[in-house]
């Protein structure tokens, strides 16, 4: 790594090329502030650099940043003269960019005219979309049909399969990859595809993390179930869970009791970090639980009713773990961290554990 800084250090693009990449490695692995620092670093010589930079701190919820360096973009593609291809290009990428944490596409912003020009970045990125579903569609449909034969002596079905696999796994790996190249977010429409993208792609390595990470960073509770489910972990390797759950420890714990529980302010909202979290938590060692729970204590107390509703949820999944180690070293979180009113310590009654007198005493006056 080091070698290749030193090399990249000599050669603006690649420099400019480098950070970028060290950029995107960070957000996947959570680092907010070593990627706000690296983003800072990036040198904006072309036009292309300035949109990439705004993406970024896009994907750091830094909208105002971003939105500012995006109008100073505006303004210059309004001067330049450009090829309509070009400008198509440009137009349609500034247009993506500013979509993200924007309701309402400013008229500046429009590429409604030129949207029909092959070069419009926007077009291309949605015409992906588009091919990956008819493709998704053309291996659903031909995948198996059942052909009934004309035969007096037999009632059974023939099955015939279609083999479209290759055509999947390329289409959904450019999906991905589209959208990384320009260095931004998965978008909403875009990220209803990923549970149909990762059963193609899921075990195309032993490597899942940055597949995990990117499902998580779509920060939609809908996504997140349909990826987080029993069958996928149970087929992902342990430290690639423990290296994910780790990280997303870290980000929660840069959230005060105060912020929004369901916007999220660094990748991900707390919400959905504590929904991941649940489902992690299950299949790694016990002392992950004991952490999750310190983190689950810290929120319980939080007046708001859907926080209630979904630490109920998330009580009643890792409840199954519960034992009499964790029970051990979380009395003080059972009897008197977490919030009353979720009866924790009735999660684990049949769970057999010692409380020394001198703690029971502790215990009974504070409740």
């Amino acid at each position: 790594m080091e070698r290749c800084e030193a090399y990249c250090d000599k050669n603006p693009y690649y420099k400019n090329e480098f950070l970028i990449e060290k950029t995107k490695h960070h957000i996947s692995s959570f680092n907010y502030e070593d990627a706000k620092a690296l983003i800072e670093k990036i040198e904006t010589p072309s036009f292309g650099y300035k949109i990439k930079k705004a993406a970024l701190y896009k994907q750091l919820s830094k909208n105002d940043i971003a939105d500012k360096i995006l109008s100073e973009c505006s303004a210059e593609l309004a001067q330049m003269k450009l090829s309509d291809e070009i400008y198509a290009s440009y137009l349609g990428y500034l247009n993506l960019c500013y979509r993200i944490g924007n309701w309402q596409i400013a008229e500046e912003y429009s590429d409604n005219k030129y949207y029909d020009n092959l070069y419009n970045t926007r077009r291309i990125i949605v015409q992906q979309r588009e091919k990956l579903e008819q493709v998704f569609f053309e291996k659903d449909r031909k995948k198996e049909e059942r052909v009934v034969p004309f035969s007096l002596n037999s009632n059974k079905s023939v099955t015939i399969y279609y083999s479209r696999e290759n055509s999947c796994y390329k289409n959904s790996f450019v999906f991905i990859l589209g959208v990384d190249k320009l260095c931004l977010p998965v978008f909403s429409d875009q990220a209803r595809m990923l549970p149909r993208v990762y059963d193609e792609i899921m075990n195309s390595s032993k490597y899942a993390y940055w597949k995990m990470a990117l499902a998580v960073r779509t920060n939609q509770e809908k996504i997140i179930n349909q990826i987080f489910t029993r069958k996928t972990l149970l087929n992902v390797d342990d430290s690639e869970k423990q290296c994910l759950f780790e990280k997303l420890i870290d980000v929660v714990k840069l959230y005060s009791e105060k912020d929004s529980y369901d916007r999220k302010k660094y990748f991900v909202s707390v919400k959905n970090i504590l929904n991941v979290l649940s489902r992690l938590v299950v299949f790694i060692e016990d002392v992950n639980i004991i952490t999750y729970l310190e983190i689950l204590s810290r929120f319980s107390k939080k007046e708001d009713s859907f926080i209630v509703g979904d630490i109920k949820k998330i009580l009643q999944i890792i409840s199954t773990r519960f034992n009499g180690n964790i029970a051990n070293a979380c009395q003080n979180i059972i009897f008197s961290e977490f919030d009353v009113r979720y009866h924790l310590a009735s999660y684990f009654d049949d769970v057999s554990f010692e409380i020394s007198e001198e703690d029971m005493e502790v215990y009974c006056e504070r409740k």
